[in-house]
C-alpha cells in the first residue's frame, strides 16, 4: 500500500480552518473527490462512507497536491441489495449519511453525492450540516429539516447556497446527476466562475482528458471484496 504523506480532510480541518476552509481550496478537493466517486458509479460501485476522514490529503511538493478518496470497506455494487441492511446502515457515518441510505432505500450514486455535499459543508464551516450528540436527532434531520443554508455560518459565501441546497435535497431526483455535476455548479458560483466556465460542460471536469489510469490514482481502495 503507498504512503501517503499529507493528513484527512477532517484532521486538517480541525487542526488549521475549525471555522471552515478557503473556498478555493473546497472546491479543488470536491472536485477531485467527485471526480473519483464518478470514476466507480460508472462501474457501478458505490462508497456509501463519504466523509472527511476518508479524503486523504498531500503535501504540497511544488505540485499541485494530489487527493485521494480511501476507504472502501462498506462499499458495494449498485444492485447489492446487502446495502439495505441495518447494520450497513449503522456503519455509515451518521453526520454524512444520505436520507434514503438511512431508510434502507435502494441506492445510487447520488447517495453518495449527499456525503460528498455534507463533507463539503463541514470543510467549508468546521461542522457537518446537522450536528447533536443525540444520533437519532441527527437521523431524524437528515430525513425531515431542510439543511441550514451555508451563508448563516459563513455570510461571504451565500453564492454557494442553492448549489448545497440542491446537493443536500431529501429526495434524490432533485440532486444533480452526478456527482461532478454537483463540483462544477460548485465552482462555477464561486470566485473563480470564468476558469471554471473555461474547463466546459460536467463530462469535461468528469474526464479531464485523463487516461483512467490517472483517475484511478484518486481512489486507494481498502478492504473491497469482489462481489
Amino acid at each position: 500500500m503507498e504512503y501517503v504523506d499529507g493528513t484527512d480532510a477532517g484532521r486538517l480541518v480541525r487542526e488549521r480552518y475549525p471555522h471552515g476552509m478557503p473556498e478555493q481550496d473546497v472546491a479543488e478537493i470536491v472536485t477531485a473527490v467527485a471526480d473519483a466517486l464518478d470514476f466507480g458509479h460508472d462501474r457501478r460501485l458505490l462508497h456509501r462512507d463519504v466523509k472527511p476522514e476518508n479524503i486523504l490529503v498531500t503535501a504540497p511538493d511544488g505540485h499541485r497536491r494530489r487527493v485521494l478518496l480511501t476507504d472502501f470497506g462498506i462499499a458495494r455494487r449498485i444492485d447489492d441489495v446487502s446495502n439495505l441492511t441495518d447494520v450497513n446502515v449503522a456503519i455509515g457515518t451518521i453526520s454524512y449519511v444520505a436520507p434514503e441510505q438511512l431508510l434502507g432505500k435502494p441506492l445510487d450514486g447520488r447517495a453518495d453525492q449527499y456525503a460528498l455535499a455534507a463533507t463539503t459543508f463541514y470543510l467549508l464551516t468546521g461542522a457537518p450540516p446537522f450536528q447533536d450528540s443525540n444520533r437519532a436527532v441527527v437521523v431524524s434531520n437528515h430525513l425531515n429539516t431542510p439543511p441550514p443554508r451555508i451563508s448563516e455560518r459563513r455570510p461571504e459565501l451565500a453564492h454557494l447556497d442553492a448549489v448545497l441546497a440542491r446537493a443536500l435535497a431529501k429526495d434524490p431526483n432533485q440532486r444533480y446527476p452526478t456527482c461532478t455535476a454537483f463540483a462544477l455548479a460548485l465552482t462555477q458560483h464561486g470566485p473563480h466562475r470564468d476558469a471554471a466556465l473555461a474547463a466546459g460542460p460536467a463530462e469535461d471536469l468528469r474526464s479531464g482528458g485523463r487516461p483512467a489510469t490517472q483517475r484511478l490514482e484518486r481512489l486507494v481502495v481498502q478492504g473491497l471484496h469482489a462481489p
